[in-house]
């Protein structure tokens, strides 16, 4: 069965089209992502801008005509964290329906199991006790899981998209800065279950996925060398250092870090050092496939 699955992330919208038999991804028929910001000053004003919905609009029609070429058998599309916190997320809903897509609000419970479809269909977690995180733009998921079951999922009002509205990381990050994120970063974990001791640490999405591939130096993004891979705190921590001390405008010079996410990828790394140190682990393996990837293996299996 072909479908296609569509993520309205805060921050990036992101399409797949494939062909899906017996809840696995068998062929990747065409994929696509666009940075649109749908979040942003989201954290100061509770609503979604006229400029972000327009954004983000006008990339649904692009992903429209690429369905339509394609004519999968289902569309399944969701908006995360930007939808239901908005308080006029229905004008965004609205315009989304008059080109022909009707987007469902879910929950963080929801969008942490579609994660879990989706990383659990290219990393073994079927014997250990893991944690999966899904960093968004206005939200992180963490998925428990034991046996490769769900054991419970926490859904935490803070993303990349968040942070970078709420300091400055268009500049070289002094410490003054950095020990603000992490203060604001460690306060939201500690909502957490600290109890939990997994024997593995699962971390998928944008901010992980540019992270690896930073520091596989990549020319051009592949998810072949992404899926599994062994990411080390002390290369993240090199990472960061390394982006801090840059202004925005030169941290594009790097290789692996995709334009929009110059700003955001300073929160981010901050937020992995934080999860991996809130678990005492020294290392995260990577996927690729998440809640896009979770939403085309549900599509064939509704």
């Amino acid at each position: 069965m072909i479908v296609a699955a569509i993520d309205v992330g805060s921050n990036t919208l992101r399409l797949l089209i494939a062909e899906v038999n017996n809840g696995k991804i068998v062929k990747i028929l065409h994929e696509d992502r666009k940075i649109t910001r749908l979040a942003e000053n989201l954290i100061y004003t509770h609503k979604l801008n006229d400029a972000a919905i327009d954004r983000t609009i006008k990339a649904l029609k692009t992903f429209k005509d690429i369905c339509n070429r394609f004519m999968p058998h289902k569309i399944k599309i969701v908006a995360t964290s930007a939808g239901r916190e908005a308080e006029n997320s229905n004008v965004f809903l609205n315009k989304a329906k008059e080109i022909g897509f009707d987007i469902e609000l879910i929950d963080g419970t929801k969008e942490g199991y579609y994660t879990y479809l989706g990383v659990a269909s290219v990393v073994k977690i079927s014997d250990k006790k893991c944690v999966i995180f899904d960093i968004g733009g206005g939200s992180t998921e963490f998925i428990y899981t034991e046996n490769g079951a769900i054991t419970h999922i926490n859904s935490i009002a803070m993303g990349v998209v968040k942070i970078a509205n709420t300091f400055d990381l268009n500049h070289i990050v002094d410490g003054h800065t950095k020990d603000g994120i992490c203060a604001f970063i460690k306060e939201h974990l500690q909502r957490l279950n600290s109890s939990i001791n997994p024997d593995l640490i699962i971390g998928t999405a944008g901010t992980v996925t540019t992270i690896a591939a930073i520091d596989l130096e990549l020319d051009k993004y592949n998810s072949t060398f992404i899926n599994n891979y062994k990411l080390e705190y002390e290369n993240i921590e090199k990472i960061y250092e390394k982006l801090a001390h840059l202004p925005a405008c030169k941290r594009l010079k790097i290789k692996g870090l995709e334009a929009g996410r110059e700003d955001l990828i300073i929160a981010g790394t901050l937020m992995v050092l934080e999860i991996l140190e809130y678990f005492s682990k020294n290392f995260l393996i990577v996927s690729d496939y998440g809640l896009r990837e979770g939403l085309a293996i549900a599509a064939n299996l509704d």
